[in-house]
């Protein structure tokens, strides 16, 4: 869950079901989702070019916004080898 004090919050039946709303909201806009259909294991997407991450010795990821740390912990889970995020 990603309303880390739901339970605190949700002490209504109202603000359960607007906390479950909102859940199901944040959850469905998180850049995993996104970012699941461009960032592979063996390759990354950028418009109609394929790199193969094997042609590569060492690969660095930078992000910055506000998904900057969702995003590199994504693609960093990818074995993609370092990364970094300023946020």
């Amino acid at each position: 869950m990603m309303i880390k004090n739901f339970n605190s919050l949700a002490n209504t039946e109202v603000k359960k079901n607007a906390l479950l709303i909102l859940e199901s909201g944040l959850s469905s806009a998180h850049p995993k989702n996104f970012l699941k259909a461009f960032v592979n294991k063996n390759h990354i997407l950028m418009g109609k070019n394929q790199i193969l991450l094997s042609n590569y010795k060492r690969i660095f990821v930078v992000a910055y916004g506000k998904a900057a740390d969702s995003m590199t912990e994504y693609v960093s889970k990818k074995n993609i080898l370092f990364w970094a995020s300023i946020t």
